[in-house]
């Protein structure tokens, strides 16, 4: 499975591009200014690429930097659209807060749903992400918790997913590619 970066780091790192400060950035993702500093360093070294430059005015986007803010922008526009897409077909929803869901999913509970999806079941899932079958089992449930429908259904062969969680199945795969592009854009 493709090493993603945490969604919440990917997020701070798309505010800073927009507001050139971490401070600001902070505020709004909910995240302490020395883990977005983290944050970015973890990425920037990972992928041999700086994303900022550092000023006495705050931060300033490299051209990697802006795109791969856009590769981050088209990733959580995935994530979003499968949120509204699983709550209107798991609760008839058509306009909710789709942002205080996008807060708390995280990276490994996307993982987790996509591997269940692939493998149709929490042990075969547990082989793809090579963790335990309790850990997928788990943010599988806490990504039901959170969204407060159900994805996973069982059948006589295994785990199905949900056709609410398919349209989140889908965006996230989507999502992932994006996320994964924009990694290799900037790390050449």
């Amino acid at each position: 499975m493709l090493n993603i970066p945490n969604l919440r780091h990917l997020r701070a790192i798309s505010e800073v591009v927009n507001t050139g400060s971490i401070s600001k950035a902070s505020e709004v993702v909910f995240l302490s200014q020395p883990a977005i500093t983290q944050a970015i360093a973890k990425l920037e070294k990972n992928i041999h690429s700086g994303l900022f430059e550092r000023t006495t005015d705050g931060m300033k986007p490299t051209e990697q930097g802006e795109a791969f803010s856009f590769r981050i922008e088209r990733a959580l526009e995935y994530i979003s659209k499968g949120i509204t897409d699983s709550l209107k077909v798991a609760k008839g929803q058509r306009k909710s807060s789709v942002q205080r869901y996008l807060f708390n999913i995280t990276t490994t509970q996307l993982k987790a749903l996509i591997a269940v999806s692939n493998g149709q079941s929490f042990t075969e899932a547990s082989r793809i992400l090579e963790v335990s079958q309790s850990s997928v089992y788990r943010a599988s449930k806490d990504l039901e918790e959170i969204l407060g429908i159900t994805l996973f259904e069982k059948n006589s062969t295994g785990i199905t997913i949900s056709k609410a969680g398919s349209a989140l199945v889908m965006s996230s795969k989507l999502a992932f590619v994006e996320i994964k592009q924009g990694i290799e854009e900037v790390g050449l």
